[in-house]
């Protein structure tokens, strides 16, 4: 992954070359939340592109994800404390000592 000093240092001054980039939830939520992003944008396609300015000069395309929707929505594993493990026995059957 590249920052954003290595955009700006190595990517930038490169005429002609262009660049993809994530955003992070972090940096995302501020824009649902300032409703530049909806999910009325994304009734017909997966895709939307929006602007902000927060993000000035940039084309932002943002990209509804069904499968992690999907994933997040579900309660999440967690595997067995150390406690639970240390108090954990076996079951024994009928006639075992």
């Amino acid at each position: 992954m590249i920052t954003e000093a290595g955009i700006r240092d190595e990517i930038k001054p490169i005429e002609g070359l262009d660049w993809i980039t994530a955003l992070r939830a972090p940096a995302i939520r501020p824009l649902v939340e300032a409703g530049k992003i909806q999910l009325s944008f994304f009734d017909e396609r997966d895709l939307a592109e929006i602007q902000s300015p927060d993000y000035p000069g940039e084309r932002l395309i943002v990209c509804k994800n069904s499968l992690m929707a999907t994933r997040r929505a579900r309660p999440s594993w967690k595997p067995p404390s150390a406690r639970s493990i240390r108090s954990w026995r076996p079951r024994r059957g009928p006639g075992a000592p």
